[in-house]
Order: C-alpha cells, then structure tokens, then sequence
C-alpha cells in the first residue's frame, strides 16, 4: 500500500512541475513581447502536444493587434535566442490553429473580426531540461 501512494504522489505531483514551467516559459516569453507590441491575451499548454510517443512539450501564444507591433522581424529574432521554436501568423478566429497542437485544442476569448487584425506570436518547447516525465499528460 505504501508503494501505491509513493507512486501515487511522484504521478500527482509532476503535473504542478510542469504546469510552473509552463508559467514560466510564458512569463518570459510575454516579457520580451510586451516590449515590442500590446499583449492582448496569452494562451498555453502542455503535455503530448503533437507526433507519437511520450513526452513533455510546451505551446504558448500571445495575441498582439497587427498595428501595435513595432518590428516583428527584431522580435522574432530576439524571441529565437531564448526558445527552441518561434513563429508568428496573421490570427483569424478565435481558435489557435497550429501544426505543434495536433492532440490540444486551444482559443483565445477575445472577439475576433474583420474590423481589427491580430497577430499571434508563438513558441514550441519539447526539450525543457526540468520537465517532469512522470505526467500522465505526456503520454
């Protein structure tokens, strides 16, 4: 019985080690951006994000209006430095659409229409030394 509730909290334990990366991979990367542009919203998530096997990996994404980006090009370089993978694409809908959330779905709140153009900057992670590979999210 001891060796169920050992297993049981290393297993219900992980999940708030990663969950802080998570938080903590979008602080910084929302820092950088906020220098470049209005931050209107962030999305993010974890966990077996996209391709098969097992295995941790990180999503975040930032909604910034298309005309409060000063220089996409320099933040996007700047953003690479830090990040395994960045991008950035015109966002049309509420539902962030990308190739590295094949197994997650994810929208933002804000309202988007015609009248306003937004851009969402994004990252992918999927080699973070202090994840957690005990987390049934990574399976």
């Amino acid at each position: 019985m001891a060796l169920t509730v050992c297993v049981g909290a290393v297993v219900f334990g992980s999940g708030h080690i990663n969950e802080k990366n998570l938080r903590t991979l979008m602080d910084e990367f929302t820092d950088i951006i906020s220098e470049y542009a209005d931050v209107i919203e962030t999305k993010s998530v974890y966990g077996k994000l996209n391709g098969n096997g097992n295995g941790i990996q990180y999503f975040g994404a930032v909604l910034v209006p298309k005309d409060s980006i000063k220089d996409i090009e320099a933040l996007i370089e700047k953003l690479d430095i830090q990040f395994e993978l960045v991008g950035y694409c015109e966002q049309e809908g509420q539902e962030i659409l990308s190739e590295y959330l094949e197994h997650k779905k994810i929208k933002y709140e804000t309202i988007i229409d015609d009248n306003q153009k937004y851009i969402s900057i994004y990252f992918f992670v999927s080699d973070y030394p202090y994840s957690n590979l005990f987390d049934i999210e990574g399976h």
